[in-house]
């Protein structure tokens, strides 16, 4: 799957590290990113872009942030 846009990359991402779109959800509501997973099913359809604070929130969440990095 081509990863073109951020919706088609947050899904990926998503699948890979087994997290529904509510385990997400949940993830990010932790980092004080809160968001519903309405809104990450519409940012996976393309509808919708994320702001900034929600694309890096999703990076933390799914493991893919600077945050997760081994210190």
């Amino acid at each position: 799957m081509p990863f073109d846009t951020f919706g088609k990359r947050l899904r990926v991402l998503r699948i890979d590290r087994d997290l529904s779109q509510i385990n997400l959800r949940d993830r990010m509501e932790k980092l004080g990113v809160p968001i519903g997973e309405t809104y990450i099913s519409e940012l996976e359809r393309t509808e919708k872009m994320p702001s900034l604070e929600v694309a890096a929130g999703k990076g933390r969440a799914s493991g893919c942030g600077r945050s997760s990095a081994p210190t």
